[in-house]
């Protein structure tokens, strides 16, 4: 590109413009394919690993509390993320080679932050503690590697601003390795900088950082690489570092609420075992009636939503439940499969008319009996 007649640059810079559109938008579009995969199957998971005792047993205040602040702060986390990348794509095309990069960078990070959001959002909304865990340990890295760069990040800044010379002299040496081992490439960094030499400027010099065959780059760019690269790194510094630090702080706050909403989970996991082993007979927690136990002491609250599961599994919608909607009932709530003699023996001791059926109050009746003789069993 450097060796090409300065007349027709111009119409190669078009020609690369365009080429950049195209392999940008098929990119793009492979990328969002992809995304958007990415998001389906891990909708699917948490649905396939969702808590679904909670369908009947109300969640506890702090998990409520723990629940919606998580995915209240991932909502709004992912719609700043979208945010940033419809700048990103709007401001793209007018910016320099260096803007660009760096609106490539913040695209990149605002679709992982995407991501991460998407996943706690997804992983508190199902109060799947599989998928909390391992949203829990992602977040744990991305803070882990976020600290680091906005360490490294602060430490160059530092570096530069005070002219330490260790930063300078590994680049200029560097950079001399590369004028003798490859000067096109350094001609073509030169060119596409708008640079010459590192420290130095090569207009009309000769010196170990000038490459001597980048005669059109050496004369037309006075300034040296670095200090424009000390530009624009003052330039891009305070925007760059508040948004890793921003990040970081969204990932921590992240990181609290979900393993504050994993702990609750487990401390409500311990509640509900424990009301259902209440009353004597504990080993039943691990027979086939486990959701008798469990529905026998249902509270005024816990009793609508056991209507509306009621209603739920009527599938003829006759207001009363056959021995296969009733096994449906107890597995679609809490995956406790009936065998026939249990189904059997439950419409013998609660279906009061003789039908073969349970109607709601039957139904009621059987959620609040005492149940002695399954309880020694």
């Amino acid at each position: 590109y450097p060796y090409v007649p300065f007349e027709a640059q111009a119409n190669i810079k078009a020609l690369i413009d365009t080429f950049e559109s195209q392999i940008f938008g098929i990119a793009g579009a492979m990328c969002i394919g992809g995304f958007v995969a990415l998001l389906l199957v891990w909708f699917i998971i948490g649905r396939c690993t969702a808590n679904d005792l909670t369908e009947v047993i109300p969640l506890s205040k702090g998990l409520k509390v723990a629940r919606w602040l998580m995915m209240l702060f991932g909502a709004l986390t992912m719609l700043a993320s979208v945010a940033v990348i419809a700048v990103g794509v709007y401001f793209y095309s007018s910016m320099s080679l260096i803007g660009k990069l760096g609106i490539v960078v913040a695209i990149v990070a605002a679709a992982v932050l995407y991501f991460i959001s998407y996943v706690g959002f997804i992983a508190a909304y199902f109060r799947s503690k599989v998928q909390l865990v391992i949203n829990g340990v992602l977040l744990l890295v991305i803070v882990i590697i976020l600290i680091a760069l906005g360490f490294g990040f602060w430490q160059t800044g530092r570096m530069i601003d005070s002219g330490d010379t260790r930063l300078t002299d590994f680049l200029t040496e560097q950079w001399e390795n590369q004028v003798e081992a490859n000067p096109k490439a350094t001609c073509t960094f030169q060119d596409t900088f708008e640079c010459s030499g590192l420290l130095i400027s090569c207009h009309n010099k000769f010196h170990s950082q000038c490459p001597n065959n980048c005669d059109i780059t050496n004369s037309r760019y006075p300034n040296p690489c670095w200090s424009i690269a000390k530009e624009q790194f003052r330039v891009y510094y305070y925007p760059a570092g508040g948004g890793i630090l921003g990040a970081t702080v969204v990932m921590i706050i992240l990181l609290v609420l979900n393993w504050s909403l994993c702990c609750c989970i487990r401390k409500r996991k311990k509640q509900v075992m424990q009301r259902l082993t209440r009353h004597p007979g504990g080993g039943a927690a691990h027979n086939d009636l486990l959701c008798v136990r469990c529905l026998r002491n249902l509270e005024p609250p816990e009793m609508d939503k056991l209507v509306a599961q009621y209603k739920k599994f009527d599938s003829n919608g006759d207001g009363m439940l056959d021995g296969r909607e009733l096994r449906r009932f107890f597995y679609g709530t809490l995956k406790v499969k009936l065998s026939d003699m249990d189904v059997a023996e439950t419409l013998r001791r609660f279906d009061e008319n003789g039908n073969n059926l349970l109607d709601f109050n039957e139904f009621l009746h059987m959620c609040k009996a005492g149940q002695p003789a399954w309880d020694q069993k």
